[in-house]
């Protein structure tokens, strides 16, 4: 079910990609992102309600995250939501788990992280631009206690910004390069969009507090 939903985001990113209305000298807010997307969905989904901001209830999160950027509902129902981010590549490992947990339900079509920044950026080794480099249609999964420990200053930074936090995550993750495509508005940069889904045959990883187990304070505890 995931893979048809991700025609539909391709058309969708590839829309918002066109219609991004961006001024020259104009910042590159999420907001725009958003709308644009939100835009896109509703011509392409009518039939469904597409709306910004509300917040769902995550399984194996407390504290609960913040809302969801942009979701999409079938008859009250949540189907399939995204999160959004313009430049800040290194903070989407929160999107990405919060995503992974939201698909564990049943009924979910896709969980997606869409992120716009430079390619200087997706050409970089910064923290988390791994999850958004393979191959478009490419399915490729990370070992979660591995990648918290990759991130983790990234991870670090995303803990002093907010209370919420996963009390277990998948031990591994999928993730399929769904699309790519330049912003017409914004020449230097470039939309991403990834699927993500949680394996939860391969186990669980437990935190402890702020951190996965066999992580203390970010690096691996038997170092």
């Amino acid at each position: 079910m995931g893979i048809e939903f991700d025609r539909h985001i391709c058309a969708f990113v590839a829309e918002a990609a066109l219609t991004i209305p961006l001024e020259p000298e104009e910042s590159f807010l999420e907001r725009k992102l958003e709308t644009a997307f939100v835009a896109a969905l509703r011509q392409l989904l009518p039939r469904l309600e597409v709306a910004a901001r509300r917040k769902f209830w995550v399984p194996d999160w407390d504290p609960q995250p913040g809302g969801l950027d942009v979701f999409v509902l079938d008859k009250g129902n949540l189907i399939a939501a995204a999160e959004l981010k313009v430049d800040d590549v290194d903070q989407c490992l929160w999107d990405i788990y919060k995503m992974a947990a939201l698909g564990q339900t049943k009924g979910r079509l896709g969980m997606y992280a869409v992120v716009a920044a430079p390619a200087k950026r997706w050409a970089s080794t910064s923290d988390c631009v791994d999850f958004f480099t393979g191959e478009v249609g490419e399915t490729r999964r990370f070992d979660s206690l591995e990648a918290f420990g990759r991130n983790r200053e990234a991870w670090r930074w995303l803990l002093i910004g907010g209370r919420a936090r996963p009390v277990r995550v998948p031990k591994t993750l999928e993730v399929v390069t769904v699309v790519e495509a330049a912003v017409r508005s914004r020449p230097t940069h470039e939309l991403r969009a990834i699927r993500v889904r949680g394996v939860p045959e391969s186990g669980w990883l437990d935190f402890a507090g702020d951190w996965p187990e066999g992580l203390v304070d970010g690096r691996n505890a038997r170092a």
